[in-house]
């Protein structure tokens, strides 16, 4: 098993993969969260800043997520 570990900036995406305990391949991507919320305020038609803030929201990391079925403490 292994796993890729991606870190989406603001201009670039850097991105890590892991296999067999070791770093097999790494990368950068000159396309990062600014051109993601460019490209929702185009496709939905809505002001930069609300892409802005609705790719922030959607980009929190997935472990800090909370499904409504899961307790809180």
């Amino acid at each position: 098993m292994g796993a890729l570990v991606i870190d989406l900036g603001g201009g670039t995406t850097e991105y890590v993969v892991y296999a067999n305990g070791a770093i097999k391949h790494t990368g950068v991507l000159a396309v990062g969260g600014d051109h993601v919320s460019n490209d929702l305020a185009y496709g939905l038609k809505v002001s930069l800043s609300r892409a802005e803030q609705l790719n922030s929201t959607m980009a929190r990391p997935w472990s800090t997520r909370r499904s409504k079925a899961e307790p809180s403490n």
